[in-house]
């Protein structure tokens, strides 16, 4: 399974620092105004990112020496906001909230690795287990950022339902029977570490960047 040669020019060109969302921090602020533990780092991500930022200031912000949970706050605000006059998942303060509880959420975020793909495999599991409510859609994302500001080689991507509706739509001959069905991205590891795989291949192939891959694939299922 290839991408065609057709779209070769197009990913090549793709800025994957152009998707910028626009942070409405209400939410988050009536969701964590009586929570010590998040407030703090809250603000902190208000202070370092303000209210539009996208992929580049993420990664920058995660080679601070910022804590790691402040570093995954904001990965997840980034994940459920949205570019400005788009609709947001508002959803994302009690997810995150839930995903703070979690019993072992800070040694879970320190345990976590993305040089190799057996790294990756290992800590896409250990997410998925123990920190509630964060599936593939958004653990891909902290995984990703984790690997982009390590400058590991074959860095994590994100795999979410839209760039799964991308890599759908890309081997579809008619795409009008999407409006039937609902996709998402499969949950088991394998699959996710099949799909870095992929996109390795297809970078090599093209001779672009591994994100340029996915955000393609994001772009495309519009």
């Amino acid at each position: 399974m290839d991408i065609d040669k057709k779209f070769y020019g197009e990913i090549k060109n793709l800025n994957v620092n152009e998707f910028l969302v626009s942070c409405d921090y209400s939410y988050w602020d009536d969701e964590f105004k009586d929570n010590e533990q998040v407030n703090g780092r809250l603000n902190l991500v208000k202070e370092k990112l303000g209210i539009k930022f996208g992929r580049q200031e993420i990664i920058e912000f995660y080679k601070t020496d910022v804590d790691l949970e402040t570093k995954f706050l904001a990965a997840m605000i980034w994940g459920h906001e949205a570019p400005e006059n788009s609709r947001r998942d508002t959803r994302g303060p009690f997810k995150v909230r839930e995903m703070f509880a979690s019993d072992t959420f800070s040694s879970t975020l320190r345990d976590v690795r993305s040089e190799t793909y057996n790294d990756i495999s290992k800590s896409y599991s250990k997410i998925k287990k123990n920190i509630n409510w964060c599936g593939p859609s958004f653990l891909t994302k902290h995984l990703y950022f984790l690997g982009k500001s390590e400058n590991t080689d074959t860095y994590p991507l994100i795999l979410d339902n839209r760039v799964s509706v991308g890599l759908v739509k890309i081997n579809l001959s008619n795409v009008g029977c999407l409006k039937f069905v609902t996709i998402q991205a499969e949950s088991k590891v394998k699959a996710y570490i099949d799909f870095l795989k992929f996109a390795k291949a297809q970078s090599t192939l093209i001779g672009c960047e591994l994100d340029q891959i996915e955000y393609f694939l994001f772009k495309y299922a519009e």
